[in-house]
């Protein structure tokens, strides 16, 4: 099923920083989106695994392939947005997020490996 219009599913983020790269409020970046619900230990952790290209799509299906990505920027944005969602929604307090602050892991994480060029 493809969806064209505002992003859903935690796609938010990642639309606003290629729209801030590519200087256009309606492009959309593609993205391919698995949920999954246990970690390693098979225990429930629910949590998205989310493929995204490397730029974004304006009308007419035009790609605009994004500068370098910042990730540790993308990452911070992608967090933010998240824990705002989920304290708007009561399901998490501000006490949460300070915790949350204070871990060396997050739980969030963006990895940009290698672009993948045509042949």
């Amino acid at each position: 099923m493809t969806k064209r219009g505002p992003p859903s599913c935690g796609l938010t983020p990642p639309s606003a920083y290629f729209n801030l790269v590519s200087r256009d409020p309606k492009a959309v970046p593609g993205a391919a989106v698995a949920i999954q619900t246990f970690g390693d230990f098979l225990g429930f952790n629910p949590h998205l695994h989310v493929l995204i290209s490397d730029g974004s799509f304006h009308e007419g299906d035009m790609l605009t392939v994004a500068p370098t990505i910042d990730t540790q920027a993308l990452e911070r944005l992608f967090r933010h947005h998240e824990l705002k969602m989920l304290l708007k929604k009561g399901k998490i307090t501000r006490d949460m997020i300070a915790l949350l602050d204070k871990w060396r892991h997050t739980g969030f994480n963006v990895y940009y490996g290698p672009r993948i060029l045509p042949r």
